[in-house]
């Protein structure tokens, strides 16, 4: 039964360890999406502080359309790179939905794992007892049967 049980306690490390994996691939994801959202926020400040430098300068000013092609290609730069990094957020925040469903089948495989190393050093334990009693009460028989002369 030992053996038993240590094979399984070793496969429970193992799967153990698969969750921390897993439990690190998550908080490096969430750290990416955390990333993206701080460069999606700057991004947006960005474009606004465009739009408002584009909306000084032609106040009062008479503007070439090459100037004004110019800040209106400022301004679709920024939106290409906000929607590209929306679109790399989403497909991150994707990526986290998949990892937390593995990670719960992880936590769920290391909590049968262990219930179930558990229910095997009960069951020895009580057989360990039974036998020891079983001991015990052979010897208590021994000693105090009486001796035919």
């Amino acid at each position: 039964m030992i053996p038993r049980i240590d094979r399984f306690s070793r496969i429970l490390k193992t799967r153990e360890k698969l969750r921390e994996e897993e439990q690190l691939r998550l908080r490096n994801q969430k750290n990416e999406e955390e990333g993206l959202l701080n460069k999606i926020s700057f991004l947006n400040k960005e474009k606004k502080t465009a739009y408002s430098k584009f909306s000084k300068v032609s106040e009062g000013a008479v503007l070439s359309t090459m100037e004004i092609w110019l800040h209106r290609q400022a301004v679709d730069v920024i939106d290409k790179n906000i929607n590209k990094e929306s679109n790399s957020l989403n497909s991150v925040r994707k990526e986290i939905a998949n990892t937390e469903t593995r990670l719960l089948e992880k936590h769920k495989d290391v909590k049968i794992m262990d219930k179930h190393i558990d229910n095997m050093i009960k069951t020895w334990n009580s057989e360990t007892l039974f036998f020891e009693q079983q001991e015990i009460d052979d010897m208590a028989c021994i000693r105090f049967v009486p001796k035919e002369d």
